[in-house]
């Protein structure tokens, strides 16, 4: 009798989810553009843009991490029980990945609090129109 794989099955339907919200999602802008937004942004209108832009480019980072951190899965495997046994005998390939892998959760959580601050900003401007 067949039995799915349960965790192939989870790994698709998140796979399917990032697709999905990276097509509704519009495409981010450039960092340096996106700090001029930031900096400027007065209005409410415009730190909600902001907060979206910020919470677009950490779903962004957090996908790439992901795709690096399974290079680094892959790689290890690879590698054999050497790597496993110690990983100071990891490859300059497989040092990269992880490097670039915390580089991306580490830009993302950045991403993340700068859309929660301009959120908050939103709020407490449409508090003072009142």
């Amino acid at each position: 009798m067949w039995k799915p794989n349960l965790l192939f099955v989870s790994k698709a339907a998140v796979a399917l989810a990032l697709m999905a919200s990276s097509v509704t999602a519009k495409p981010r802008i450039e960092a340096a553009k996106l700090e001029t937004l930031a900096m400027e942004a007065r209005t409410p209108e415009q730190h909600a843009a902001v907060s979206r832009q910020f919470r677009l480019r950490a779903e962004a980072l957090e996908a790439e991490a992901a795709g690096h951190e399974a290079n680094v899965k892959r790689l290890t495997k690879s590698a054999g029980a050497m790597v496993r046994k110690w990983p100071g005998m990891a490859t300059k390939p497989l040092e990269a990945e992880r490097e670039k892998a915390k580089e991306a959760r580490l830009a993302a959580r950045e991403s993340r609090k700068l859309a929660e601050k301009h959120l908050r900003l939103s709020v407490e401007a449409l508090g003072e129109r009142k």
